[in-house]
């Protein structure tokens, strides 16, 4: 083998050793790249918790240990006002100068830290400042940790006050006993007569105990709550009082460890067998007993019997629950809101009437439920109701149902107050008067309809019967043939106007709905009474009404012929969206600009005829009652035109 053979093998060694490196190195990215996801994952969840902690939450780094980071827990229990402000403090500007041991914090604290970076964690008690200067005692975790190959340093620090002064005024209390019986040694004896004449002259059952639950110690008064003998109950555990149900490992562990913690307890509600059976309830106040050595040896403490205060107030709870289902039940709305107007109660008559459950009306504004055009007079009431200005008030108002229709109501609201006159809240019954006032609307619509008729009948006959008066004058006096032909012509309308009138008066008091209606072929018939008019008549449109249509109609040709003198009337109708237009267009004198908006009121006199309006005023009722309008404008060249909007009915098939 020659040295080019050699080099070749050689170098091809070479190529593959460096593609299995290329390989390894390819496999270490990928695991690398993977590892860097896991790391990246792992911290997004730590930030999570470390964001959400309820505990205050810092970063310290070496080798200054100055804080990196702090929660917003942290912010908050330091009274900083961000973050930024929050890091900008070491450690030891966020505590007194001075431990409670007498070491500076700022020595003492670099201490702790090291023995949580030797140790992995470090948790002691420390005595922190906020940024205002307030001092508050506190428990810190220190805790080692690694963050992307870097030691740091996590705090997790919690504020102990609460529990501190419950400490101290428990410890208080032992120092003052301790002084106490130091102080009067030489006169223990007579204190203990004094303390035991005192304590057997007491009602409440006043009791020692041992840290096992034995009770070592107790008042006769303990025979008048629960009626045994005070040698039935010293020497014996405190579970032979309590009731059978009570009587389990889990309440006789639970008060092993309440014993053992030292703390005492006040007004703890205690439930006690009598011995007749009964059920005596009292509120238990304890303190721990300690002996010279410091040590816990049982508890001191007085029961005061309850039981009749508490069966006062089941009773109370009983007559509120009893008045409670009465107000539930009851079928007149009822409601309470708070001073700023919002339901903190409502009954199931008030939230049904509007459709809604209690959970959506509850803390909602009562002005959310009102009509809208109400709402500024209800905040006008109950403003006064709540400054004192009324005692009560009495209103009828609209609420909106959730199904959006309107619904009537009387309310009578009066502002609930203490015994020192302070304003509570308010309470108001609602009842719902939607059909009263529809009955009375109805009513109110009846007669105005009534009266109506009666002054168009009195208006029209009395024109006719007017002619038919001059008619016959003429005739006694000349004999004209022509006379009798314009009584008889007068008979025939006046007739026609009854029975007009009388269609008309039986629409009025029906409640049957609207018919359909072919307009085109209505006005034909219509205008066949009319043979000395021209008339044209164009389009079609099939529409909601009903026969008093006719009574509109004939009333808009007579007034164009009677008082515009017109001698063609061209009417056209056309649909636009869903209502029918009809245009009455005559080549009479026309209306004047000034008197457009008044033709159609009802009195409105114009002209030497005397013509008051009547007829063209029940057109415009007779319309709005069919759920339409009515206008007039100028007619090109000259003449008036009457548009007139009913509904029609949709989808009309072409013929």
């Amino acid at each position: 083998m020659n040295n080019s053979d050699k080099s070749k093998k050689q170098l091809l060694k070479e190529i593959e050793l460096l593609s299995t490196k290329i390989g390894k190195l390819e496999k270490s990215k990928i695991d690398h790249k993977l590892a860097e996801n896991a790391l990246n994952e792992s911290e997004e969840k730590f930030r999570i918790l470390y964001e959400a902690s309820q505990d205050a939450i810092m970063m310290l780094a070496p080798p200054a240990w100055l804080f990196t980071a702090g929660n917003q827990a942290s912010i908050k229990m330091f009274h900083a006002k961000n973050e930024k402000e929050f890091i900008s403090k070491e450690p030891w500007e966020l505590s007194p100068k001075y431990q409670p041991d007498g070491q500076l914090s700022s020595y003492k604290a670099k201490k702790m830290i090291q023995n949580a970076m030797k140790t992995g964690s470090n948790f002691f008690e420390w005595t922190h400042k906020r940024i205002n200067g307030e001092d508050f005692p506190a428990t810190v975790l220190l805790t080692r940790i690694e963050l992307k190959n870097k030691q740091l340093l996590q705090a997790t620090v919690r504020d102990i006050t609460e529990r501190k002064t419950i400490e101290e005024e428990l410890n208080k209390h032992r120092h003052q006993l301790e002084e106490l019986v130091d102080e009067r040694t030489k006169e223990i004896k007579k204190e203990k007569e004094y303390y035991h004449s005192f304590v057997t002259s007491l009602n409440d059952w006043v009791w020692e105990m041992d840290i096992n639950g034995i009770h070592t110690y107790s008042n006769p008064a303990v025979e008048s709550i629960l009626g045994y003998k005070v040698d039935e109950v010293v020497g014996y555990h405190v579970s032979k009082l309590w009731l059978d149900n009570t009587k389990t490992p889990r309440y006789l562990n639970l008060l092993k460890n309440t014993l053992a913690l030292s703390k005492g307890w006040k007004n703890y509600p205690g439930r006690f067998k009598h011995k007749n059976g009964s059920l005596v309830y009292t509120e238990s106040t304890a303190i721990p007993i300690y002996n010279s050595e410091n040590k816990l040896i049982g508890y001191r403490g007085l029961d005061h019997n309850i039981t009749e205060r508490k069966k006062a107030e089941e009773k109370l709870i009983a007559s509120e629950e009893k008045l409670r289902l009465m107000i539930d039940n009851s079928p007149i709305g009822f409601s309470a809101t708070d001073l700023n107007g919002n339901y903190i109660d409502v009954n199931t008559a008030f939230s049904d009437l509007l459709g809604y459950t209690k959970e959506e009306m509850m803390h909602k504004h009562f002005n959310q439920f009102s009509h809208p055009d109400d709402r500024a007079g209800n905040d006008e009431l109950y403003t006064k109701l709540v400054k004192g200005e009324l005692s009560y008030f009495d209103l009828e108002k609209r609420y909106i149902h959730k199904n959006g229709s309107t619904i009537c109501v009387s309310i009578r609201a009066q502002l609930v107050r203490d015994n020192k006159e302070k304003p509570l809240f308010e309470i108001a019954i609602i009842e719902d008067i939607t059909e009263r006032k529809k009955a009375i609307e109805e009513i109110t619509l009846g007669r105005e309809r009534l009266t109506m008729l009666n002054k168009i009948i009195r208006h029209d006959l009395s024109n006719d019967f007017i002619v038919i008066q001059s008619a016959v004058n003429i005739f006694k006096k000349s004999s004209d043939a022509k006379m009798i032909d314009e009584i008889e012509s007068r008979v025939i309308k006046s007739l026609k106007t009854i029975d007009n009138y009388r269609k008309y008066e039986a629409f009025i008091n029906s409640n049957t709905d609207l018919d359909e209606i072919e307009i085109c072929d209505k006005i034909k018939n219509i205008i066949i009474d009319f043979p000395k008019i021209k008339f044209s008549v164009e389009g079609e449109c099939i529409l909601f009404a009903d026969e008093a249509l006719d009574t509109v109609f004939a009333n808009l040709i007579s007034n164009s012929i009677k008082h515009g003198k017109a001698s063609q009337i061209d009417i056209t109708i056309s649909s636009k969206e869903n209502l029918c237009e009809i245009r009455f267009m005559d080549n009479g004198m026309g209306i004047p600009d000034e008197i457009k908006n008044k033709i159609f009121d009802e009195g409105f006199y114009h002209g030497k005829s005397g013509h008051t309006g009547i007829g063209l005023h029940i057109v415009r009722k007779t319309i709005e009652r069919y759920g339409g309008h009515i206008y007039v404008e100028d007619n090109k060249p000259k003449g008036v035109a009457f548009i007139i909007g009913l509904r029609k009915v949709l989808n009309i098939p072409k013929r």
